[in-house]
């Protein structure tokens, strides 16, 4: 008996609340693979990894720190956005091209503010730069510089509690999709 077989055991879903969503995550992996319904006691078999991979990616999405404000006005006093952001203008302008969120506020109409989850591609650059060290100015001293480009809204709710379920709906999906992707790759092997 492994330690994870130890582990799947004593992490199964303890209240009907946690039997309900595993139940629902578990339709909702079938859904993308209808063949899966073929196999026998299927929701049976795919229950406790779909409950250990819910626990897992919760736990994830719970870690992710709380929604900031993204707007012209944050700028000048969220260090996050200043970061993100070269000036206070270029925030509602990136915002404002992206399809996800219009998209989601033509669905939505009447949501007076939208919670999303904002990617960037993140810039490191080593460079030489200027420290001073006492009252002598070093010069050539090894400097990183981070910089942030790329912005994309990808994902939108109405609330914090929403983007998260959605995120982990979405997490779900991946892992579910790579453990099918690896399913047929062992099976076209042993073929």
């Amino acid at each position: 008996m492994g330690f994870l077989n130890r582990i799947r055991r004593t992490t199964g879903p303890a209240t009907v609340q946690d039997r309900e969503r595993v139940g629902a995550t578990v339709e909702r992996v079938m859904g993308l693979q209808p063949q899966l319904r073929l196999a026998r006691h299927c929701e049976k078999r795919l229950a406790p990894a779909v409950a250990t991979s819910l626990e897992y990616v919760r736990g994830l999405v719970d870690a992710l720190p709380a929604p900031r404000e993204a707007s012209g006005a944050a700028w000048s006093h969220d260090p996050y956005m200043h970061a993100y952001f070269a000036a206070p203008d270029d925030v509602a302008a990136t915002i404002s091209r992206s399809a996800s969120l219009r998209g989601y506020v033509e669905q939505h109409d009447d949501v007076p503010e939208v919670v999303a989850v904002l990617g960037m591609e993140l810039t490191e650059r080593h460079i030489l730069g200027a420290r001073m060290e006492g009252e002598t100015l070093r010069r050539d001293v090894p400097q990183t510089t981070v910089g942030f480009g790329d912005h994309a809204v990808r994902m939108c709710g109405r609330t914090d509690a929403e983007l998260r379920r959605e995120i982990v709906g979405r997490l779900l999906d991946e892992l579910a999709l790579a453990g099918l992707a690896r399913t047929a790759a062992d099976t076209s092997r042993r073929a």
